[in-house]
C-alpha cells in the first residue's frame, strides 16, 4: 500500500510546474515568477511588464524569460514587453536535459528574443584541472554568435543551468543558476 502511495505522488509532482530560472530585462525574477505560479492549474500567466517585474533596465525594452518544466522535461518561454506568457502542462513540448555529474547542464538560454538553448548547449565545454575535467563556458554576447532576432534593440544573452544531475530531494533540481550578460559581454562560467 505505502509502495502505491509513493507513486501515486510522485505521479502527482510530474504534474507540477517548475520555474527553474527566469529574467525580465536585466534582473532575476525566478522567486517572482514563482510565487505566481497558479497551483490549483499548475500553470502560469503573466503579463511581461514594468508593473508585474519593475524596470531593472531603464529606457531599454526587454524580455520575459522563463525556463520552466513539467516531469523533468523543460522548455524556454519568451514573451516582449507589453505582451502576455503562458505556461500550461496541456500541450507542453519540453526535452529531457543533460543529467551529467561533474558537468554544466543547460537548462535554456536565450538571446533577445530566440530561444538559443541548443546553440549555448554546443558551446559548452571541460577543461583539465589536476586531473579532473573542470565545465567551462565563454561566449560573448553578439549578434555575430546568437543573430539578430530583435535589431534595434539592446539585448541579454540569458543562461539557466545545474552544475552536476539534479538533486531528486530539491524540487527544482538543486545547483541551478541564472546568468544575464548585457549584449557585448562575456559570458564566463
Amino acid at each position: 500500500m505505502a509502495e502505491q502511495e509513493n507513486k501515486s505522488q510522485e505521479e502527482t509532482d510530474l504534474n507540477k510546474l517548475i520555474i527553474y530560472g527566469a529574467v525580465y530585462g536585466k534582473a532575476d525574477v525566478t522567486l517572482k515568477c514563482r510565487s505566481l505560479i497558479n497551483t490549483d492549474t499548475h500553470s502560469l500567466q503573466t503579463d511581461a511588464s514594468n508593473k508585474v517585474f519593475g524596470d531593472s533596465w531603464l529606457n531599454n525594452k526587454k524580455s520575459l524569460v522563463v525556463i520552466a518544466g513539467y516531469g523533468g522535461k523543460v522548455a524556454t518561454y519568451i514573451a516582449e514587453e507589453g505582451n502576455s506568457l503562458s505556461i500550461f502542462q496541456d500541450g507542453f513540448k519540453g526535452v529531457a536535459p543533460s543529467n551529467n555529474y561533474g558537468a554544466m547542464n543547460i537548462l535554456g538560454g536565450s538571446y533577445g528574443l530566440k530561444d538559443v538553448t541548443n546553440q549555448v548547449q554546443a558551446l559548452y565545454g571541460t577543461y583539465t584541472q589536476s586531473g579532473v575535467k573542470v565545465p567551462v563556458f565563454v561566449q560573448g554576447a553578439n549578434n555575430t554568435a546568437f543573430g539578430d532576432g530583435w535589431p534595434n534593440v539592446v539585448k541579454t544573452l540569458v543562461t539557466v543551468f545545474r552544475l552536476g544531475p539534479a538533486d531528486p530531494t530539491n524540487k527544482y533540481g538543486g545547483n541551478v543558476y541564472v546568468s544575464i550578460t548585457e549584449e557585448n559581454g562575456t559570458l564566463t562560467v
